[in-house]
């Protein structure tokens, strides 16, 4: 199924106030501002330290960028559940289409 819709960008506004470390199964991020913390898969790990080091990515310039390629319908979609999740723990902001 096509979106008929842009793609919202998202970006990592408060990228100085996360404290991130990584491992092989995953990552955890503190977030400075409310000393919570987050757990995550290798894939969301990546896909979170991508945003970090961006101004702003669409989901299919984040699935490019973690898959190396170009990225199947499914990769976005899977990217945009990420991004979806990121934004409901207050770690990225979506910005307007």
């Amino acid at each position: 199924m096509i979106s008929t819709h842009a793609p919202r960008s998202a970006r990592c506004h408060r990228a100085a106030d996360f404290a991130v470390r990584v491992w092989a199964d995953g990552a955890v991020v503190y977030d400075e501002a409310d000393a919570s913390l987050h757990a995550l898969n290798p894939i969301a790990g990546e896909a979170f330290s991508l945003l970090r080091a961006h101004l702003a990515l669409t989901p299919h310039a984040l699935a490019s960028l973690l898959f190396q390629d170009e990225p199947q319908e499914d990769d976005v979609a899977m990217v945009e559940q990420l991004l979806s999740a990121f934004e409901h723990m207050g770690l990225i902001e979506r910005l307007p289409a």
